[in-house]
């Protein structure tokens, strides 16, 4: 096997790691509060969630999610990502591939655009404004897991 083999072989299973650790979220509980980046139960509590989210109402229903999930049993496992922290968790603190923090709209800046027709497992997908000040910056971010272009996002 040449180098450029070797190198493939260790991004597919970069890229199957990923893709595992995406799908286990869902399983996990995992919840979405704003500015999250993989919290767990040493960090997500109901002050800390308030003062992490947007609004009161975002905090509300963050925190009853939370609370549903943990009396379900998720607690120790569950952990707590904004759209971008779900990615960054994995390609910043999990693997150092990425080294420092960014947003959707800076994954999207590292990004090659491509159609639809050309997704894979692995490819991340954005939400972008499409009029005012900010068109063209994306503001959600989203990751295809399968063959089928299901998608997984915080």
């Amino acid at each position: 096997m040449d180098s450029r083999g070797i190198k493939e072989e260790r991004e597919m299973g970069v890229l199957q790691e990923f893709l595992q650790y995406l799908k286990a979220q869902p399983e996990n509980g995992s919840i979405y509060v704003w500015g999250a980046q993989g919290q767990d139960k040493n960090t997500i509590s109901e002050s800390w969630i308030r003062r992490m989210e947007t609004s009161q109402t975002n905090a509300d229903r963050a925190i009853a999610l939370w609370r549903k999930r943990k009396a379900a049993g998720k607690g120790e496992v569950l952990r707590a990502f904004d759209c971008s922290g779900l990615i960054m968790y994995f390609l910043q603190n999990q693997k150092g591939i990425i080294s420092c923090d960014t947003t959707a709209n800076g994954l999207k800046g590292l990004s090659q655009k491509i159609g639809k027709e050309q997704l894979l497992p692995g490819d991340f997908v954005f939400r972008v404004y499409t009029s005012g000040a900010s068109k063209g910056k994306a503001y959600h971010v989203g990751v295809v897991v399968d063959a089928e272009k299901n998608v997984i996002e915080a």
